[in-house]
């Protein structure tokens, strides 16, 4: 899906990164980011993760998105998490990969309420984290970027990192 590229330019992925897609589905943001991406400003450059992790919760999508990795010989670079997003350490969602540097989303707006708190601790834990969000962002949040993606009817994208979090909600959540 076209909208991905400009997700992963937004959220500046690149070989340092390992990218954690809550809500994956099919894997589609995990194996573009891995396999490489065109960033839609830069047509000459290829970009990818060093790592990619999904976490879904319906087993059908994830037993597609495992099959795909293992079909594609990605299994040591990416994986598929069969679970529930609430339940996942987002630092270190698998033992043997780095840690997760961006966060990538497509939530409808209660289940970014229901994960936010998560994400917030995440943030806080080491400068250069950032969330990139598909269609919803969340309410009362400073974006560092957003984006409006034309060719898929205006969608809109978000960028965000620990500064784009209200100081009342860095201090509840501590």
């Amino acid at each position: 899906i076209d909208f991905i590229p400009h997700m992963l330019e937004m959220g500046k992925v690149n070989e340092s990164d390992t990218l954690l897609d809550l809500g994956c589905g099919d894997g589609r943001i995990c194996l573009l980011s891995l396999l490489g991406y065109v960033p839609p400003s830069s047509p000459s450059l290829l970009l990818s993760s060093s790592h990619s992790i999904g976490v879904e919760i319906d087993p059908s999508a994830s037993n597609l998105f495992s099959s795909e990795l293992n079909k594609k010989g990605l299994a040591e670079k990416c994986k598929c998490i069969t679970g529930d997003i609430l339940e996942v350490d987002y630092d270190i969602p698998e033992p043997t990969f780095p840690r997760t540097t961006v966060i990538t989303l497509y939530l409808l707006p209660q289940g970014l309420i229901q994960i936010e708190r998560k994400i917030i601790s995440w943030l806080k834990g080491k400068s250069g984290r950032r969330v990139v969000c598909n269609t919803w962002g969340f309410k009362g949040w400073k974006e560092k970027e957003r984006r409006s993606v034309e060719e898929f009817n205006g969608t809109d994208l978000w960028l965000y990192d620990v500064e784009s979090v209200p100081v009342t909600e860095l201090e509840r959540n501590e």
